[in-house]
């Protein structure tokens, strides 16, 4: 398993969630190697480590972690590899360097209707057919990018969402249509591995197995695996310096403001709002703070920057937890969490639902996190989104009310006294009972007969 630099310590942390004692031998299986001295996820030097590593594979080379200096002895050569989707272009790579013999899986850890985007036939609501384009005679590349970056203004209609403007896919002025992107925009994989569920998209999922089908490919939709077991726990908070604290500060909020009191806010270990927009964020803890919520915050971005004048304010409120890294798994089982402010990534969504208890309040960035956004809002009524901390092209009108955001401070403000007033009143109970149907269903795929776990049977054996 491939990770960086800057992943290293977490992955090897939750890898050891998931092994019991007298499994040891299992988990010596897993051979975990840092690429080089990087430490971002997406960056030339990456790309090069990575080729340079895949190569040894190839020749049946020993290898070895660039961070912790461990030598794993010579395999005999890959014939399948999974590649995350962040690392698509590398795909191609694979392809020049092993032949037609190596299996090539991507990994796709977002939610399902933004793949038709990234890949999707014209038909299914994506940007159009790149092969086709490419016969014009242009560069592969410059097709590619600007399939991607092409906004029309057009109504996009793509299984499983409502109609909507393809700009409401970039609603933060951070985070618009890039180049970079479009190194997803390939098709070097024979099969797919997608972390959703059918009861939570069922649409999307028929349609891309259907889609799939017809292209003699493989798509299995796995559900979200989570760590269960004596050391799912354990492993969460020895990634963060600050457990203990947090746990004791969970307990004490439930011991003075009783079950779904606590607010969480996290945008997971990249996302944050980003120049003037982080002003919306401190307005909307000034919110919290007027409501006199409990809440623990997280500002895991490299982008994150938390200035003293709130982390004062903060610790002079008393309620609140500034924290750089949680054990997120741990804040969304704790019975005093609410509700969930999120950037609305596949992950954190899976997580809540799995946990049951915390709905979440939407504050999307781009990815998947706008259609996972209307998917939880708009289809199953089991969140809110938060409209008025957009900024850049999500000022534009929205599809679904009509209606252009204000974006100003004041603006958000109102916005988020309405949301919490809900949010914590009867139209949250409401929600919540919904999603607490969702998580059974949702729950049930992965038990022995579900759709979830058969996939995941299904894809271990096609090895």
């Amino acid at each position: 398993m491939f990770t960086t630099f800057g992943l290293h310590e977490r992955a090897k942390a939750e890898l050891s969630r998931n092994f019991e004692h007298g499994e040891e031998a299992s988990a010596q299986r897993v051979r975990l190697v840092a690429l080089g001295e990087v430490e971002l996820l997406r960056s030339d030097a990456v790309d090069q480590a990575f080729t340079a590593a895949w190569k040894q594979l190839l020749a049946e080379e020993p290898i070895a972690c660039a961070l912790s200096g461990e030598h794993f002895p010579a395999i005999l050569r890959p014939r399948a590899i999974i590649l995350d989707i962040s690392y698509g272009k590398l795909s191609g790579d694979v392809r020049a360097l092993s032949g037609g013999d190596v299996k090539i899986t991507t990994f796709f850890p977002v939610q399902l209707c933004a793949l038709w985007r990234m890949f999707g036939p014209e038909h299914l609501g994506g940007r159009g057919n790149l092969e086709e384009a490419t016969r014009t005679g242009r560069a592969f590349e410059e097709v590619r990018v600007e399939l991607w970056c092409r906004l029309s203004n057009e109504v996009n209609h793509v299984p499983g969402l409502p109609p909507i403007y393809d700009h409401e896919l970039f609603p933060q002025e951070s985070f618009k249509p890039s180049a970079l992107e479009a190194e997803l925009f390939t098709h070097w994989y024979e099969c797919i591995v997608v972390l959703t569920t059918e009861s939570y998209e069922r649409e999307a999922v028929a349609a891309l197995r259907k889609w799939y089908s017809a292209m003699n490919k493989s798509a299995y939709i796995v559900g979200l695996p989570l760590a269960h077991g004596s050391h799912a726990s354990s492993g969460e908070k020895i990634q963060s310096k600050e457990a203990d604290q947090i746990e004791t500060f969970l307990d004490n909020a439930l011991k003075t403001s009783g079950e779904k009191s606590l607010l969480y806010i996290s945008f997971g270990s990249l996302y944050w709002p980003m120049n003037d927009d982080s002003e919306k964020l401190w307005a909307f803890l000034d919110v919290v703070m007027e409501r006199n919520l409990h809440f623990i915050m997280t500002h895991a971005s490299p982008f994150a920057h938390v200035p003293d004048a709130v982390k004062e304010k903060v610790q002079t409120y008393g309620k609140g937890i500034l924290s750089p890294w949680a054990p997120q798994q741990l804040i969304l089982g704790h019975p005093v969490t609410d509700w969930f402010v999120a950037h609305g990534g596949q992950n954190s969504v899976q997580e809540l639902i799995a946990a049951g208890v915390p709905q979440c309040i939407m504050w999307p960035f781009g990815v998947d996190q706008p259609c996972n956004a209307i998917h939880l809002t708009d289809n199953l009524d089991v969140a809110y989104e938060l409209m008025e901390v957009r900024s850049g092209l999500g000022l534009k009108p929205v599809y679904r009310n009509g209606k252009a955001p204000v974006g100003t401070i004041d603006a958000l403000k109102e916005e988020a006294r309405d949301t919490l007033s809900k949010a914590f009143g009867e139209d949250g109970a409401q929600k919540r009972a919904k999603l607490l149907e969702l998580r059974q269903a949702i729950l049930a795929e992965h038990e022995d007969g579900g759709h979830a776990k058969r996939d995941l049977e299904a894809l271990a054996n096609s090895f």
